[in-house]
């Protein structure tokens, strides 16, 4: 989508235009300083001015373009997202079923396990939802971002699943650790952010329980992924997590998300929005392409967090969902490629022709 020369642009144009001649001024440095200073409030004001006043015509502007542009991708993205937004929505539906069907009984059983998995099964449909809402805006970039916490919610889950026992339990002992490194980052900056410390006694309150636990679980709880680290009895990395479920030949996705939420220089040069990267493009809005790996990418996650959840509750009924899950699953991997081919295909046709 390629945004007009808006009125706000206009402004900013115009703005420059403004002469700025300090030179011109005679006497002393102060006087100098105070045409600057008069110069930098007066335009900052009537830009925030002239900006105000013209918005509402600049976002119907945008408005007309983008509904327009997200029509034009729909229809040849509208086959594999609307494949994509009916198996998220059945995906939802098999986890509110399968909590309300067993949620009484797990907690009577105080099943710990039962508890973290629907909970992060509830969230990874939460992020399918959001990754659904980036693609269809065309943000394929921003789409596979969310996708790497989907993919850390999948992986989390199998993990607990796999081992079993009191990782559970573990798992969720160590949001106190969290809490910890949180309230001691809000105190290092809270008179800076202009807020009141956590109060000493309940600071030493929740180091008090930090130290309990690492007691507990041992010196590796306090670590960064220490719930993990305390089962694989040495300081680990998420890689080291992937690696136990056997779901770490996802890393390459997983590593090409991450440009897109680090600031790194691969982040900055490289972009699945754009077919040709070049580095006299800079994109800084909604395109049309790139949306085939995070809408599969997308699919496959969910399909591993479904699996996870069934799994905890065996039966004809959840067995013959897996295999709904893997027809889905199956199916919009095919169609997204498709799409993704068909467009590759016509933009080599494009640049013959300009040949």
């Amino acid at each position: 989508m390629v945004t007009p020369n808006s009125n706000i642009q206009k402004i900013l144009y115009r703005f420059y235009q403004t002469k700025f001649n300090p030179s011109s001024i005679a006497g002393k440095e102060e006087r100098v300083d105070s045409y600057l200073h008069e110069f930098c409030e007066r335009e900052s004001k009537r830009l925030y001015q002239d900006i105000r006043v013209s918005s509402t015509e600049t976002l119907r502007e945008i408005n007309q373009i983008r509904h327009p542009f997200e029509t034009r991708l729909n229809e040849r993205w509208g086959k594999p997202l609307d494949l994509l937004e009916t198996f998220i929505l059945t995906s939802t539906a098999i986890g509110s079923y399968f909590n309300e069907k067993y949620r009484a009984k797990a907690a009577e059983e105080k099943d710990l396990e039962f508890d973290v998995i629907t909970r992060l099964y509830g969230k990874a449909c939460l992020i399918a939802c959001e990754i659904l809402v980036l693609l269809r805006s065309g943000y394929a970039a921003g789409a596979e971002a969310r996708w790497r916490s989907m993919h850390e919610t999948a992986v989390t889950s199998r993990f607990i699943v796999k081992k079993g026992g009191d990782t559970a339990k573990r798992y969720l002992d160590y949001e106190v650790i969290e809490s910890c490194k949180a309230l001691e980052d809000y105190n290092k900056y809270a008179a800076k952010l202009g807020y009141e410390p956590i109060h000493e006694e309940d600071r030493v309150s929740m180091h008090d329980m930090k130290d309990s636990l690492i007691e507990k679980y041992g010196k590796l709880f306090g670590a960064d992924y220490g719930w993990a680290a305390s089962i694989l009895k040495k300081r680990v990395t998420f890689r080291d997590i992937e690696e136990a479920v056997q779901m770490d030949h996802y890393r390459p996705y997983y590593r090409m998300a991450s440009h897109h939420v680090h600031s790194s220089a691969k982040g900055i040069l490289f972009n699945i929005g754009l077919l040709h990267n070049s580095d006299r493009l800079i994109l800084s809005g909604p395109t049309n392409a790139g949306l085939a790996d995070p809408g599969h990418s997308t699919a496959l996650s969910l399909s591993q967090a479904t699996i996870t959840l069934l799994s905890i509750r065996i039966s004809p009924h959840n067995i013959a969902l897996l295999r709904l899950i893997a027809k889905f699953s199956k199916e919009i991997g095919e169609v997204f490629l498709a799409v993704h081919e068909e467009q590759v295909t016509e933009e080599k046709a494009k640049g013959m022709k300009l040949k």
